[in-house]
């Protein structure tokens, strides 16, 4: 007995995104028997069967097959085969190329502004499309200059897609910002809306002034109470005195 051996062909790839694609194969003869058929493929030349396979099991009858191929890598060619198993072995069709299209800037939105003193601020963003690359680093970027860049001031709030949350630092008081989200891959950085707002004027401490106690003739206690910094550190704080009203710190003074 003359045993029938399993054929295959490699058909057309189809549907090419960045990160997938669709392959045709065709069953030419299923022989004794198809224990296994589908395609197999790689990023090298001459595909083997250890390269990366989408199986579809057995088939009783010949006919055409399609393999979805998912999680490819943008830009990058790929070499594929149909390939057939059954007992006589596995045989495996013409070997094809293609390549996935490029990856482009990834999408993303800028989230509101929030939170805003004298001299922080609050925002963030939602990646929502890596353009088929991953996206190695992502944030805000702002400035005093409409359309700021990642080569100015910036956060870095990590990677991926995704919504990500930013705190800013270090704004002057009383002025307007612009700030957009950012995300960055193989192919560049894409940007999101602009958003424009102004930080808090820095004001003068507000400070009360407690009793004065413990009077001797050399000697008195006083104090106060510091209920607001004005939006800024408070670099001196004490009381000042002076034998005519409203004294002021060109009068003595303590420092506490």
């Amino acid at each position: 007995k003359v045993e029938k051996k399993v054929m295959v062909s490699t058909g057309s790839v189809s549907n090419i995104e960045k990160n997938s694609a669709k392959a045709e194969g065709t069953l030419v003869d299923i022989g004794e028997g198809v224990t296994d058929h589908g395609h197999v493929y790689s990023t090298s030349k001459e595909v083997t069967m250890s390269g990366t396979k989408v199986a579809h099991g057995s088939k009783g009858t010949t006919g055409s097959f399609t393999s979805e191929l998912n999680n490819l890598t943008a830009g990058t060619t790929y070499y594929i085969r149909a390939y057939v198993t059954g007992t006589s072995g596995t045989q495996l069709g013409k070997e094809i190329s293609f390549k996935t299209a490029d990856p482009v800037v990834p999408s993303v939105t800028t989230t509101a502004v929030s939170g805003i003193t004298t001299s922080k601020a609050v925002s963030g963003g939602e990646v929502t499309s890596d353009g088929g690359a991953e996206v190695s680093a992502k944030g805000v970027c702002w400035g005093t200059s409409s359309s700021p860049s990642v080569s100015g001031n910036k956060t870095a709030d990590g990677t991926g897609t995704g919504v990500f949350t930013s705190n800013i630092e270090g704004l002057a008081d009383a002025t307007t910002h612009y700030i957009r989200a950012y995300a960055t891959n193989a192919a560049g950085t894409g940007y999101g809306s602009e958003i424009s707002f102004s930080t808090a004027a820095i004001v003068i401490p507000t400070v009360t002034t407690a009793a004065v106690s413990n009077i001797s003739s050399s000697y008195a206690q006083g104090g106060g109470n510091v209920t607001s910094d004005g939006g800024s550190p408070i670099l001196a704080k004490g009381v000042c005195w002076s034998k005519n009203p409203n004294p002021t710190t060109s009068d003595p003074k303590t420092d506490d």
